[in-house]
């Protein structure tokens, strides 16, 4: 029997085409609701060297998502697979349950901390629980010492800020609003706030912090006082409680801010910049835009929304000149329903 082709081929050659067919391999959506990338399971079934040339592509992002009995399985079939689990750079782990009367097993959150203790090079960390049994998983947790020092981005789901104390050197840090908004009430908001605010503060190394939530200007105080030195800022929630033009004054006391992330034009200052963004929403972006830059004189760069950049163009005084706009695609820190 004729040999395979790649069989031809040396070790530099296949992996630079093992590097083109990650690069160009788009996840899709299966029957079952879960993404996957295809085209790298299907390239890396043709030999062994492929298979091994590919295992840190195929398992470079896993995510252990749904309910907890489809989770248990999950972490059950990573277990089994040394070869999978040291190639783990980003892992993402998104529970939810249909009713909060619906309590974990009591072997998931200890398995599951016993799991993030082997990612030794792991470097970015999702971790969203439902935040009514947020607690049973950092009692394990803590029993357990889970210590991830590698780890450089994580984004934690509303009451799970213990996971901070578990990344000393994160970098990146946001809150994942996609399963809070509006399912609790603005004390259950409030306190969640708090919590992660005060954690956040541990994060010695902290560059980039990052909210999903409404903003009021009292978290976005709270915010400056324990975190003054972050060089970059995002406040994507879909809306300012008291509009964006009385939140800039104080965002402008960042000692070192270069980068702020905003929402779209439509969610920053209530009904009247609504209507004009409906009217004309490059207008509207440019309002906002040369606001908050002539206010925050150390930022380099503004985002309104996830597609319009302004870059800021200043004298030597610092004072704001012109805004120059770039329009493209922002790079979030975490996106759905990519695993």
């Amino acid at each position: 029997m004729a040999p395979s082709p790649f069989e031809l081929l040396n070790h530099d050659v296949l992996a630079h085409i093992c590097d083109f067919v990650a690069a160009t391999s788009e996840w899709i959506s299966t029957p079952k609701g879960y993404m996957s990338r295809n085209a790298l399971w299907v390239f890396s079934a043709r030999n062994k060297r492929l298979r091994d040339l590919m295992l840190p592509y195929l398992f470079h992002t896993v995510a252990v998502r749904g309910e907890w009995e489809t989770a248990l399985k999950l972490i059950t079939k990573i277990e089994g697979s040394p070869a999978a689990v040291s190639c783990i750079r980003t892992f993402k782990v998104d529970l939810y349950v249909p009713n909060r009367g619906i309590k974990p097993p009591k072997e998931l959150p200890l398995r599951l901390a016993r799991l993030l203790c082997r990612l030794g090079n792991l470097i970015k960390l999702v971790f969203v629980v439902p935040q009514f049994h947020s607690d049973v998983f950092f009692e394990e947790f803590e029993k357990a010492r889970v210590l991830l020092p590698q780890v450089e981005t994580l984004v934690v789901g509303p009451f799970c800020e213990f996971a901070i104390a578990m990344c000393p050197s994160v970098k990146i840090l946001q809150s994942n609003g996609w399963q809070w908004r509006g399912e609790h009430d603005d004390v259950s908001a409030q306190e969640h706030a708090h919590r992660l605010i005060k954690a956040a503060k541990g994060a010695l190394e902290l560059v980039h912090f990052e909210v999903d939530e409404a903003c009021s200007i009292s978290f976005v105080q709270t915010v400056t006082e324990v975190l003054p030195n972050i060089s970059s800022l995002g406040l994507v929630g879909r809306r300012f409680e008291n509009g964006i033009a009385k939140v800039t004054p104080i965002i402008a006391h960042f000692k070192a801010l270069h980068h702020l992330a905003l929402a779209d034009a439509s969610s920053l200052d209530g009904t009247q910049l609504m209507e004009q963004v409906q009217q004309e929403r490059r207008e509207a972006e440019l309002k906002v835009a040369k606001m908050v830059l002539s206010a925050c004189t150390t930022l380099k760069n503004v985002w309104i929304g996830d597609n319009a950049r302004a870059d800021a163009v200043r004298d030597e005084s610092k004072r704001l000149v012109d805004v120059v706009w770039h329009y493209e695609q922002r790079d979030k820190v975490v996106s759905y329903p990519q695993p």
